[in-house]
């Protein structure tokens, strides 16, 4: 039954297409402007596509400078104080907050010297690895900087936000 339904279907476009001659000038405009349509839609969404990237990316450096901001803020009194105790308890805090992998405070010489895991305070990072690379290679430092790497635990990028 299928078969012959797209027969008659097939039949009348074939039909249809018989009268139509593919030299005249409404079929050559015809084409002109579907071409045209497909390549302005085709325009437009690159432009909306790029847009919505730029602006998604804008947005996410925008987040990871304010949670940088946060944390740099929250620990500032205790580091004042010299209060070790209540500074661990703020990572930790962080360290458990929703879509926060980890959170890390290095000395000079890249030994944690606090961390949302404890089993990570005191070990020393390797220097080449890719969050130290950036500012420890001659790049520009700034006041807050962003990159964006792969997750160790998810297949998912995320955003590292340096404090200076």
């Amino acid at each position: 039954m299928k078969d012959k339904t797209q027969k008659k279907f097939f039949k009348k476009i074939l039909v249809m297409l018989e009268g139509v001659s593919f030299r005249s000038l409404s079929f050559k405009l015809y084409c002109l402007l579907a071409i045209l349509l497909i390549v302005s839609f085709a325009g437009i969404m690159y432009f909306n596509i790029t847009s919505y990237t730029k602006h998604i990316n804008e947005s996410v450096m925008h987040s990871a400078i304010q949670a940088s901001d946060i944390i740099k803020r929250s620990t500032r009194y205790s580091m004042l104080k010299n209060d070790r105790e209540h500074l661990q308890q703020i990572m930790t805090t962080i360290g458990h907050e929703e879509g926060v992998e980890g959170v890390r405070i290095y000395n000079k010489p890249g030994q944690i010297s606090f961390s949302d895991d404890l089993n990570e305070v005191g070990t020393t990072v390797d220097i080449d690895a890719e969050q130290c690379f950036v500012c420890h290679k001659n790049v520009p430092r700034w006041n807050v900087w962003t990159h964006r790497i792969e997750s160790a635990s998810s297949n998912r990028p995320r955003d590292i936000g340096y404090l200076a």
